[in-house]
């Protein structure tokens, strides 16, 4: 533009101090902008193996469980055109975080297994592509498979696509498919090959004078418990020590590294921006701000006698977009969020938990054996894994913690006998017969569930007593900690 060398008149103005006065004299300075590819997919369909086949690099080996679980950021050249590559996480948790990642893309890369073909998160996000109306590139992965499965579930695919608005060419659509291998590097230069073509007919531009956006891509915690937001630039230059908007507050932003600016399209690390920014959320540096995101508090409740338990549940995890996913979790799951946050689980969290009666969730966070003997002793459940499917099933089961329950009997003694514990305990509602499943509540807590073995009426034994406000022994086939004042309960499904 202006027959200038953009880059060299940037530089030269930021070291003579006068990129204040840059978009005051080149208001409507247009420059070639790459492409950003958002990169979609069911879990384990191989876009994170797919992206290190094109980058050279293995971030597979560096994830647990060699599963995504957090947004990634890759760049890469191809005959002289830049490539920005967001690898997003494929579980079913990360829909909000994968939609906010299109909205700053370019292109689709929608990427399909040929050993499974379509599952659940490909119809998901081609729904996204669709409803954004972006370009898509539909990569058929894992081609070293066996033949008789590559033409099933390239057909399934085809046809499950089309039935969401995205229609391949060669059944008259503009969706362009490539087959490749990721393990064995087939077609890689076909695939980089067609991205160039569909980033040459886009034309993309970019406005350097223009305000600043950028998008979150994800939040860490230094030692110290200060925010390093990682951004991905989409527009205009972002500059060390300028004020951008977030929310309804203004905030100074700096580098991380020694570095003065950035520009589209590019990662960088900002400090200066608050603890509660999320991924997916904007920064820019205008007037406009963001939409915050809302939460609803559940509470306890009771019914006719019948206590509906709503389980608590304080959440820390390694980073921002995995608290996202564990936050619609549990919202999914009616449990109730009492504190949220980034960081290792500390006594405060134990001692919030033990006051709330709370559960701890640590997503891929240290767990100190300090706290862990603490929490132990004050009977608070601490729920610690690196694998986002293991914390779901983990949380999934706390669904049973929440449901309606009815209080039949309470603990008044226990007797420790030659070959069992018996217990003895007033009822107080119902009845109780041999081989019933109760649940034991401790402080309002569910705690577990028990199988009554043998019932006692004075010294008579029984296999049902129905007498209320009468007191009665009991036996269990399990090994459990019951105590005094324990309520025994069954649940009303």
């Amino acid at each position: 533009m202006y027959g200038i060398n953009w880059i060299d008149h940037l530089v030269i103005k930021q070291h003579v101090r006068l990129v204040t006065t840059f978009e005051e004299e080149c208001g409507y300075d247009f420059v070639p902008s790459s492409a950003i590819i958002c990169v979609l997919g069911h879990i384990d369909h191989g876009k994170t193996s797919l992206i290190d086949s094109i980058t050279y690099k293995k971030m597979t080996s560096y994830e647990s469980g060699f599963i995504t679980q957090r947004i990634r950021v890759s760049t890469f050249k191809h005959k002289g055109t830049r490539l920005t590559f967001i690898d997003t996480p494929g579980h079913s948790l990360f829909s909000e975080v994968r939609l906010n990642c299109l909205h700053v893309s370019n292109i689709s890369m929608l990427v399909v297994s040929l050993q499974e073909g379509p599952r659940t998160q490909t119809i998901e996000s081609a729904k996204q592509i669709n409803q954004l109306g972006l370009p898509v590139l539909i990569v058929y992965n894992k081609l070293d498979c066996k033949p008789s499965k590559t033409e099933e579930n390239t057909i399934k695919t085809r046809l499950e696509l089309t039935k969401v608005g995205i229609v391949p060419e060669i059944t008259g659509g503009n969706a362009i498919e490539v087959q490749v291998s990721a393990k064995s590097n087939e077609n890689i230069k076909q695939l980089l090959d067609v991205l160039c073509s569909m980033i040459d007919k886009l034309r993309l531009k970019s406005n350097i004078s223009s305000s600043s956006i950028g998008i979150v891509i994800d939040v860490k915690l230094t030692k110290g418990l200060r925010p390093i937001v990682n951004v991905l630039v989409s527009q205009g230059i972002l500059k060390c020590g300028q004020v951008v908007t977030f929310g309804t507050n203004a905030f100074s932003i700096y580098f991380e590294r020694d570095i003065q600016f950035v520009t589209a399209v590019c990662t960088t690390e900002l400090i200066g921006l608050p603890i509660n920014i999320q991924p997916g959320q904007y920064i820019n540096s205008n007037q406009y701000g963001l939409m915050k995101i809302k939460r609803s508090n559940v509470a306890f409740s009771q019914q006719n006698g019948c206590l509906i338990k709503k389980t608590n549940v304080i959440i820390k995890a390694d980073s921002f977009s995995s608290l996202n996913g564990i936050i619609h979790l549990t919202n999914e799951l009616k449990l109730t969020p009492i504190w949220t946050g980034i960081g290792h689980i500390s006594l405060a969290n134990v001692s919030l938990a033990l006051a709330t009666k709370s559960v701890l969730i640590a997503f891929n966070v240290k767990v100190i054996t300090n706290v862990k003997r603490i929490a132990k002793q004050s009977n608070v459940i601490i729920l610690s894994s690196e694998l986002i499917y293991e914390l779901v099933e983990w949380l999934r089961d706390l669904i049973t913690r929440r449901q309606m329950v009815q209080t039949v009997a309470q603990v008044e003694k226990i007797f420790q006998s030659k070959w069992d514990t018996i217990y003895g305990a007033k009822l107080v509602y119902g009845e109780v017969f041999v081989d019933q499943r109760l649940v034991i509540i401790r402080q309002e807590q569910l705690l577990f569930t028990i199988r009554i073995k043998t019932l006692k009426r004075f010294c008579s034994t029984v296999k049902l007593f129905s007498e209320v406000n009468q007191l009665f022994g009991f036996v269990i086939h399990e090994k459990k900690d019951i105590k005094l004042n324990d309520k025994l309960a069954y649940q009303i499904l």
